[in-house]
């Protein structure tokens, strides 16, 4: 599998990489997110040490340690396999997370510096270390359902807007 190298891209231009499954690293202009995490060998249920779900063929591209600085991490919806929370566990506390409604209680306790919920038609902008970034929630047609009975979680597509640029996600 193709292994990239965030170290050596320019941050005077858009580019992706998909790091597997959901995940994929985006150099927005100088801004590093992680969207739709999802980096472990296993996606589904923890039980005790053990996790109950399917396995990956293929290995991600990256490895969490191997991720550059990231300034925030997209979550389009609390699919188990979009909104990994083992792979949110160990990403760094410091970096602002954007995610849809009704999903932020799943990400209580991993006190993230901040996290912004998003409905659809809600814009937000915040700052971080390479710039401004505003960031409008759109309806996709999906569902946000965790599991069975938590259909009440919500599902969006996100525009993403710097100095004058656009990127649909």
């Amino acid at each position: 599998p193709f292994k990239p190298d965030p170290s050596a891209w320019r941050h005077d231009r858009v580019t992706v990489a998909w790091l597997g499954h959901s995940t994929v690293l985006l150099d927005f202009f100088g801004i590093m997110a992680l969207v739709d995490p999802a980096l472990r060998m296993r996606i589904g249920v923890g039980v005790g040490p053990l996790t109950l779900g399917p396995k990956r063929y293929v290995a991600p591209a990256l490895r969490i340690r191997e991720l550059p600085p990231l300034d925030f991490v997209l979550l389009t919806h609390a699919h188990m396999d979009h909104m990994d929370l083992a792979t949110l566990r160990r990403l760094p506390r410091d970096i602002t997370v954007v995610t849809a409604a009704s999903t932020a209680d799943l990400l209580v306790p991993f006190r993230f510096r901040r996290v912004i919920e998003m409905g659809w038609g809600e814009t937000c902008r915040f700052d971080t270390r390479h710039g401004a970034l505003t960031i409008t929630a759109f309806r996709v047609q999906h569902w946000g359902a965790r599991v069975r009975h938590d259909v009440h979680r919500g599902f969006n597509g996100y525009v993403l807007s710097r100095e004058g640029r656009r990127i649909c996600l």
